[in-house]
């Protein structure tokens, strides 16, 4: 298992783990950090980051929304299972062979966040209403 510290994480925990960390599967160079970036939408500071850590994927957490994008290196955030934002709970799956990089969201059952909630009954309104 491999795991980077994130902000909300302990001083005792910041301690054993590291900030950033690279390592390689079947010659796929893959980095992970906790925030790569601010922003789901615009993820140019994670590209940046994914080129001078020198990798191929670039794992981050900090927004807990899945994302997977394809650039010049493919972006990897898996959302969270437990504290999901603006999103389901998730986890991203990925599938490495002879240098082929396959992923995909995996959605949970568990606890939305709020506004999956609202949304969700919104919808659930609007159809009431179209009955």
């Amino acid at each position: 298992m491999k795991a980077v510290s994130g902000n909300d994480d302990s001083f005792e925990l910041k301690q054993l783990l590291p900030e950033r960390l690279k390592f390689e599967v079947e010659g796929v160079k893959i980095g992970v950090i906790h925030e790569g970036g601010l922003s789901v939408m615009d993820t140019t500071a994670q590209g940046y980051l994914a080129k001078e850590m020198e990798v191929d994927i670039l794992i981050f957490g900090h927004l807990h929304r899945p994302l997977i994008e394809r650039k010049d290196v493919m972006l990897v955030c898996p959302g969270s299972p437990t504290k999901p934002r603006m999103s389901s709970p998730s986890v991203v799956e990925l599938i490495i062979k002879k240098g082929s990089i396959e992923g995909r969201v995996i959605t949970l059952e568990g606890d939305s966040c709020e506004y999956i909630k609202f949304r969700d009954a919104l919808k659930k309104t609007k159809r009431g209403k179209e009955s």
